[in-house]
């Protein structure tokens, strides 16, 4: 499960929410 290894960011209120993976190094957005 990547979402538990992952950290919630926010970087805009009209923009979704993008979790930071460790595993694959960078951020997947998820609506």
């Amino acid at each position: 499960n990547y979402e538990a290894n992952a950290r919630p960011v926010q970087p805009a209120n009209r923009r979704p929410i993008y979790f930071y993976t460790p595993r694959f190094n960078a951020y997947v957005p998820h609506v």
